[in-house]
This record gives C-alpha cells, sequence and structure tokens, in this order.
C-alpha cells in the first residue's frame, strides 16, 4: 500500500472513491454463499445470476477489513476464503 495504489490477489476486488468494494465471483449452481465482514455476518447469496454472486457497495473502514467467504454446496460440501483488506 502507499499513495493510493493497493496490490491484491483477489482479482474481482476494486475499490471506490466512496470506501466501498465490491465482492464478486463465480457461484455454481446449487450453491449458496455468506459473506462475513470482521466476523459479522452482513450478506447471503444463492443461485447467483449468470453463475455470479455479487456484494456490491460493501464499506470498508479505516485500519484491517476481513473479509470471509463461505460456500456451501450440495450435499454436505463447504469451502472457505479469507480477503484482508
Amino acid at each position: 500500500y502507499g499513495r493510493g495504489a493497493a496490490v491484491s490477489s483477489f482479482k474481482n476486488l476494486v475499490m471506490s472513491a466512496n470506501k466501498t468494494i465490491d465482492i464478486t465471483g463465480p457461484l455454481l449452481d446449487g450453491w449458496q454463499v455468506e459473506l462475513y465482514w470482521n466476523e459479522q455476518l452482513v450478506g447471503y447469496r444463492q443461485n447467483g445470476v449468470n453463475g455470479q454472486y455479487n456484494f456490491p457497495n460493501m464499506p470498508v473502514s479505516y485500519g484491517l477489513n476481513t473479509f470471509k467467504l463461505g460456500f456451501y454446496g450440495p450435499p454436505a460440501s463447504v469451502r472457505r476464503n479469507t480477503h484482508r483488506v
């Protein structure tokens, strides 16, 4: 980080001028996804539009922000991703 630039391995993470980000990605048919921001549940999606999930305009506060995605699929399949901003 520095002078207005950021590097992230989370390819779909883009910060806007109003300090929010859009979190998107692929969502397989029959799967559901939950989004946690700093250990607080902020959203839930299932069967995304065009095979994608979208959490638009998620707030980013000063300091470390931790976004966790929990994916739940048929039967009892679970996947988790964590991204720190």
